[in-house]
C-alpha cells in the first residue's frame, strides 16, 4: 500500500493543482543566446528563469529550438517540486507519448532524493499532458551529420573527476584545438583547473533561477534535490551543437549507478542523472530527435578509487580542486547576501560526507601531510568522522545523499587504511569498533578493485586505450 502524502504536501497540491510550461524564447544577445522560460503554477504564480549560453557559429535552426525547449523541461522540475501539482501541462511545444514517458521517468527517478527527504511516495500520481497545438514533426527534413572532427566539449565542475578528464585528454591530444571546456555558473576552482590543464578560456553559461522560488521555500513550500546533471546534459548538448563540436564528455563513473536506499519499492539514487541508466536514455532521446552530438561519460569504465589513483598523479591540481558542496553553498550565500567578498576559507568543511569520502579515497594514494595541506586539517581527527565513515560504508540506514562511491569501495578503502595504520584508533576510539565491525564483513582487496573495468560505457577504442593506459600507470607498483 502506498503511504499517504504528508499533510503539507497534500495541502500544497490542493492549493496548486496545475503547473504549465507556457513558453520558451531564444533571444540573441551581444554574447550569445538568452533562453527565457515561462512556467505558471496555478492559480497565480508565474516563474521566468533564464539561461545565457555563449555564441556559436551555427544558426538558430529547428534543432536549436528543440534543445532550448527541452532545457525548459528540465528547468520545470525545480518549480514542480514546490507543490508537486497533479497535472503538468506542456504548452510551449509538442511532446510525443514516448517523450512524456522519458520525462515522467526522470521525475520518478531523478527526484528520488526529494521524495525520500519529504516523505512523498515516488509513485505520487500526476499526469503530464502535451497541450500544444503544434503538430509533431521531424526537426529537420534531413538530419545533419555529426561534425566528424574528433572534437570534445569537456564538462567541468571543479572536482577531481572532471580534472582527470581534462588532464588526460589534453596530454593525449594531437591537436589541442579539438578540445574545449564548458562550465555552468562556474566556481573559481573550475576556472583555475581549466587554466592549469592548459585549455583555452572555457565556454561559460549562466543559469538564473526565478527568485520567487527562494521566497516560497521560506514560506514552507517544498524543497529538495533535482537532477542537475540532466540539465547539464541538455545545455552542453545545445552548446556543442551551436559550436560544431562532435561530442560532450561528462566525467561520471560506474560508482554513480549505485543507489542510496530503497523507498516505497523505488531505488533512490542521489546520482541518478549521473548513472549509466540515465546516460543511455538520454543518448537514445537525442538520437531519436536527430541531434548530431554524442553525449558520453569518459570515466564510466572506472570506479571512484581508480579515479583517485589517477588524480593522485596530477599533483599540479591538488591545491585547486574542490568537491565540498557545503562550502560552495556557504560561499554562494555569502556572495548573495553581501556586496563584499566571502570570508576566505579553505574550500573544504572537512566535516561532511563528501569531504570524508574524498579524504578516505585519496588516503590510499596521497600522504597524510599532503592531504592536510589540501583540506587545511586532517578530516579523520574531526569528531564526526567515525559516523561519516560508517554511513559511507553502508552500516547505517542509507548512503549519504552526496556524490560518493559504493559501499564496496569504501569498505575496501577502510580495510586498507586500517591495515596500513593510516587511520588511528588511538585518535578516535570509535574507529576501533568500526574496524572490528568491518572485519566481519566480506570485502575486495584494494588492488582488485583498482583492476576493475566496467563494460557498460559508450567509449570508442581510442578513449578506452587512453583511460586504460592512464590507470595502469597510476597503480603501477602498488602492493
Amino acid at each position: 500500500m502506498t503511504r499517504a502524502l504528508p499533510e503539507k504536501a497534500a495541502l500544497l497540491r490542493t492549493q496548486h493543482p496545475t503547473l504549465r510550461y507556457d513558453s520558451y524564447r531564444i533571444r540573441p544577445t551581444a554574447v550569445g543566446l538568452r533562453l527565457e522560460y515561462s512556467f505558471h503554477l496555478a492559480p497565480d504564480i508565474t516563474f521566468t528563469p533564464t539561461i545565457q549560453i555563449p555564441a556559436g557559429t551555427h544558426p538558430v535552426d529547428s534543432i536549436t529550438e528543440r534543445l532550448a525547449f527541452l532545457i525548459g523541461m528540465v528547468e520545470l522540475l525545480s518549480y514542480w517540486k514546490l507543490a508537486c501539482p497533479a497535472r503538468v501541462e506542456i504548452g510551449a511545444a509538442h511532446l510525443s507519448r514516448t517523450e512524456i514517458e522519458f520525462w515522467t521517468d526522470l521525475i520518478r527517478h531523478g527526484m528520488g532524493e526529494f521524495f525520500y527527504v519529504n516523505q512523498i511516495p515516488p509513485s505520487i500520481p500526476f499526469s503530464m499532458v502535451s497541450t500544444s497545438h503544434e503538430t509533431a514533426k521531424p526537426l529537420l527534413q534531413s538530419a545533419p551529420s555529426p561534425p566528424q572532427n574528433n572534437s570534445h566539449l569537456v564538462l567541468v565542475g571543479g572536482g577531481k573527476d572532471s580534472i582527470v578528464t581534462l588532464e588526460l585528454l589534453r596530454r593525449a591530444a594531437k591537436n589541442s584545438a579539438t578540445l574545449q571546456s564548458f562550465v555552468l555558473n562556474p566556481i573559481s576552482a573550475s576556472l583555475q583547473a581549466i587554466q592549469e590543464a592548459g585549455y583555452p578560456a572555457p565556454l561559460q553559461a549562466t543559469r538564473t533561477m526565478d527568485p520567487q522560488i527562494y521566497l516560497l521555500n521560506e514560506k514552507g513550500y517544498l524543497n529538495g534535490h533535482t537532477p542537475f546533471s540532466a540539465l547539464l546534459a541538455f545545455v552542453s548538448t545545445l552548446i556543442a551543437y551551436q559550436h560544431g563540436i562532435e561530442s560532450v564528455l561528462a566525467s561520471n563513473e560506474s560508482s554513480a549507478s549505485e543507489g542510496n536506499v530503497t523507498y516505497e519499492d523505488f531505488e533512490i539514487n542521489h546520482q541518478y542523472s549521473k548513472s549509466f541508466a540515465f546516460e543511455d536514455k538520454f543518448r537514445r532521446y537525442m538520437q531519436s530527435s536527430s541531434v548530431p552530438v554524442q553525449y558520453l561519460s569518459f570515466l564510466r569504465p572506472l570506479n571512484e578509487l581508480q579515479i583517485c589513483a589517477i588524480f593522485s598523479t596530477l599533483r599540479n591540481q591538488h591545491q585547486i580542486f574542490r568537491s565540498c558542496n557545503r562550502e560552495q553553498t556557504l560561499r554562494a550565500r555569502q556572495k548573495a547576501s553581501s556586496s563584499t567578498e566571502p570570508d576566505k576559507r579553505s574550500g573544504w568543511c572537512a566535516e561532511c560526507p563528501k569531504c570524508a569520502f574524498t579524504y578516505l579515497c585519496l588516503s590510499c594514494f596521497v600522504s597524510q601531510s599532503d592531504l592536510t595541506e589540501i583540506f587545511g586539517t586532517n578530516p579523520s581527527t574531526r569528531p564526526l568522522f567515525p559516523q561519516l565513515a560508517r554511513e559511507l560504508a553502508g552500516l547505517t540506514e542509507h548512503k549519504p545523499f552526496e556524490c560518493v562511491g559504493t559501499f564496496g569501495e569504501v569498505r575496501s578503502c577502510l580495510h586498507h587504511l586500517f591495515d596500513k595504520g593510516v587511520l588511528s584508533t588511538a585518535a578516535h576510539p570509535e574507529l576501533a569498533s568500526l574496524r572490528d565491525e568491518l572485519r566481519k564483513l566480506p570485502h575486495e582487496p584494494l588492488l582488485k578493485i583498482l583492476q576493475h573495468w566496467n563494460e557498460q560505457h559508450f567509449l570508442n577504442q581510442q578513449l578506452c586505450s587512453l583511460l586504460q593506459a592512464s590507470l595502469a600507470h597510476s597503480i603501477e607498483g602498488l602492493p
